[in-house]
C-alpha cells in the first residue's frame, strides 16, 4: 500500500492501451487520408488522455477508500496490521527541525535551488530540489487509553507548511520550506502496527548491560544465588534474565503497548499528518495531482 498514485502502473496500462489501438489498426489495414491525419491524431490524443486520467482517478479513489474505510482504533486495543490512530504527540528522544531548530517530534524539510538554463531560444529558470528529507526519530502518540511508539520509516507526511523563505528567482537563489509537529499537538497516524524493532534493540542493550553488572559484582550475584552455593547456575541465570526483563518493562514510559510500534515499509508507507481525516482526503484529491503532474508529463 502506497498513499501515492502508482505512476508505473498507470504508465503500463496506458502503454498497453496504445499498443492495442495500433494492433487493431494494423490488423484491419486501416488507412488514413493524409488530410485527416491531424484530426485522427488529435482524437487519439484525447482518447489516450482520457484513459490516463481514468487510471489516475482510479488510483486516487483506491487510496481514499483505504483511508476512509479504516476505523480509528483506541491505542490500548489496536490490532496488528493496518491501523488508524489519533492522539497527542510527545517526544521519546529530543530532536530539532534542521532549518529553524524548532523543538519537535517529527519534521519534513525541503531546500530548493534556482538554476537558469541557456539555449538558442533564450534562458529559462526553474527551481530544483537541492536537499529534502524527513526525521526518522521515534516518537510517542497517546490518547485517553494509552500510548504507542511511532517509528517514522517510509513516511508519506501530509502536513501544513510552517516555514517558507525564498531568496528570489535569481541564479543560485535558494528556497527553504519546513513542516513539523511539536510536542503536545494532535496527530493523525495511518500505518502498520507490529513488534517494534527499536524497542527490541533497546531492551536487549539494557538486558546485556544489567547482566554485565551482575557478572562483575559478587554483591549483586547474591540476589540470584538461590541455593547460596556462591555460583549462579543455569536455572538461576534464567530466573535472573526473566526478572531483569520484567524490571525493564516496568521502568519504560510506554504503557500497555511497550513492545508494539506503528511504522511503514518500502511497499507499505505510513501517513503522518497534523490535520483531520477530512482534510487529508481533500489533499489526496488535489495535492497529489499537483505533486505528480510533472512526472506524468515525463512519462
Amino acid at each position: 500500500m502506497d498513499f501515492q498514485p502508482n505512476l508505473k502502473k498507470i504508465a503500463r496500462n496506458f502503454f498497453i492501451l496504445a499498443l492495442a489501438i495500433f494492433v487493431i489498426l494494423f490488423a484491419f489495414k486501416v488507412r488514413i487520408d493524409p488530410e485527416r491525419f491531424k484530426l485522427f491524431s488529435f482524437l487519439i490524443f484525447l482518447l489516450a488522455t482520457s484513459v490516463l486520467l481514468f487510471f489516475w482517478g482510479w488510483e486516487i479513489y483506491g487510496i481514499r477508500s483505504i483511508i476512509a474505510g479504516t476505523p480509528t482504533s483506541k491505542i490500548r486495543s489496536i490490532p496488528m496490521g493496518l491501523v488508524e490512530i489519533k492522539g497527542k504527540a510527545r517526544q521519546k528522544f529530543p530532536i530539532q527541525s534542521p532549518i529553524n531548530k524548532i523543538n519537535c517530534v517529527f519534521y519534513k524539510y525541503k531546500i530548493e535551488r534556482y538554476v537558469i538554463n541557456y539555449s538558442s531560444r533564450g534562458q529559462r529558470g526553474r527551481w530544483i530540489v537541492a536537499s529534502q528529507g524527513t526525521s526518522v526519530t521515534p516518537f510517542i502518540v497517546e490518547d485517553s487509553t494509552g500510548s504507542v511508539l511511532i517509528e517514522p520509516s517510509f513516511v508519506n507526511p501530509i502536513l501544513k507548511r510552517r516555514y517558507h523563505y525564498s531568496e528570489g528567482p535569481v541564479s543560485g537563489g535558494r528556497r527553504y520550506s519546513e513542516w513539523y509537529i511539536m510536542p503536545g499537538e494532535n496527530v493523525y497516524i495511518l500505518g502498520f502496527a507490529g513488534k517494534s524493532r527499536e524497542v527490541f534493540i533497546e531492551r536487549k542493550e539494557k538486558l546485556l548491560s544489567k547482566l554485565r553488572e551482575i557478572k562483575s559484582s559478587r554483591e549483586k550475584q547474591k540476589k540470584f544465588d538461590l541455593n547460596k552455593d556462591g555460583v549462579i547456575d543455569e536455572y538461576e541465570w534464567e530466573l535472573a534474565v526473566r526478572s531483569i526483563k520484567q524490571e525493564i518493562q516496568r521502568g519504560e514510559n510506554l504503557n500497555d503497548l511497550g513492545d508494539v510500534s506503528v511504522s511503514g515499509t518500502r511497499k507499505e508507507k505510513m501517513i503522518i499528518s497534523d490535520g483531520s481525516e477530512e482534510k487529508i482526503l481533500k489533499k489526496l484529491g488535489l495535492a497529489q495531482v499537483r505533486q505528480n503532474s510533472k512526472k506524468i508529463l515525463v512519462i
